[in-house]
């Protein structure tokens, strides 16, 4: 398919020298498009093989080609980047080594000025790292990790639901990963965006998920996120919402107090955790009680620490009599599901000397 389409004209020029495929492509922008448009519909089939037919004929060389010679064709560029997206989506995966030789590509069409043509880019994105390790870690030399980041404070809400989401594919226990999307404004798009009363719950879970898996990071990452107003939004907006949205807030704190530092974790007490997470204890759903009991857990284990270490009372002890959430706890032995039991016994066995009965 591919090949007919792009060198048919050179081929039927064999009496003449030929001017090469880039005069071509100059001369017929139109013609170049809806080819273009055809072998997107045509690689979009469930089978596979129409797809693989099209990577066989030399594509990745002639699309790289095709960029190079209409970089200001905004129309060509728009069904250049749909095609590609069509190209490297459906399992089994193209081959590696094709999906790396479009990246550079890939790292030049993400810079379009067209939404759409953005937003498939975006799409490429996601398809590739999910398929491939090297492909994410060369995203990362590209470039391309800061300026995604960078999407997430786009105002068109599909870039930016995009944007979050090939963040979410794209991040990894790499402290390089984490930092590179840090340093690019991550997380001024995350406050934005939970902020707004307009997201869906869907990336909302997406963003917090995004956040859960930032805070198992170093204690200077860990910095960054408590300088931001994040944390504040979490516990105070999050942890009021519906139950999938609380599950995820609670995921993120359980996991930023297992990893922060002493001196970070007397930080986090100013947002009043004990409190909050101690109204989520009755909920009715089994699943919260138990994320509000292990985030207890990991409290009291963390300012038994902060005691040690500084010689100073226990914090969270102190909050939970205050605000008598022992009583919840101990009210927590006669509920029925098995997982919440044992966990408030260990608690109170733990930090409270109650006898298991």
């Amino acid at each position: 398919f591919f090949f007919f389409f792009f060198q048919a004209e050179d081929g039927i020029r064999d009496a003449q020298e030929s001017r090469g495929l880039g005069d071509v492509y100059k001369r017929q922008p139109q013609v170049i498009a809806n080819c273009l448009r055809v072998l997107h519909n045509i690689s979009g089939e469930e089978d596979l093989s129409y797809r693989d037919q099209i990577l066989d004929s030399d594509a990745v060389g002639i699309l790289i080609n095709l960029y190079e010679n209409n970089k200001t064709n905004h129309k060509i560029l728009t069904e250049l980047a749909l095609l590609i997206s069509n190209l490297v989506r459906g399992k089994p995966y193209p081959q590696e080594k094709i999906m790396l030789q479009l990246l550079p590509l890939l790292a030049q069409l993400i810079d379009a000025m067209d939404n759409q043509t953005l937003e498939s880019t975006l799409f490429t994105f996601r398809y590739i790292s999910t398929a491939s390790e090297k492909a994410c870690e060369l995203i990362i030399k590209l470039n391309v990790a800061s300026k995604i980041a960078k999407f997430t404070l786009h105002e068109n809400k599909n870039v930016k639901d995009l944007a979050f989401q090939t963040v979410g594919d794209l991040l990894s226990s790499s402290d390089e990963v984490v930092n590179t999307f840090l340093n690019a404004g991550l997380l001024e798009g995350i406050s934005i965006s939970l902020k707004s009363n307009n997201m869906p719950n869907s990336l909302r879970i997406e963003i917090l998920w995004i956040v859960s898996n930032i805070v198992v990071s170093p204690s200077d990452v860990i910095a960054k996120v408590l300088n931001s107003d994040i944390i504040s939004i979490i516990v105070n907006t999050c942890l009021k919402e519906e139950t999938t949205i609380r599950k995820e807030a609670l995921e993120v704190i359980w996991r930023l107090v297992n990893c922060c530092s002493v001196d970070q974790f007397q930080r986090l007490m100013k947002y009043q955790l004990v409190e909050q997470i101690g109204n989520q204890m009755q909920d009715s759903e089994t699943e919260i009680v138990v994320l509000a009991i292990k985030c207890i857990d990991e409290m009291l284990g963390k300012s038994q620490a902060l005691v040690e270490q500084k010689q100073t009372q226990n914090p969270v002890m102190i909050e939970l009599e205050r605000l008598d959430i022992i009583s919840k706890l101990e009210s927590l032995q006669e509920h029925s599901d098995e997982q919440v039991y044992e966990s408030t016994i260990k608690i109170l066995e733990t930090y409270f000397a109650v006898d298991k009965e």
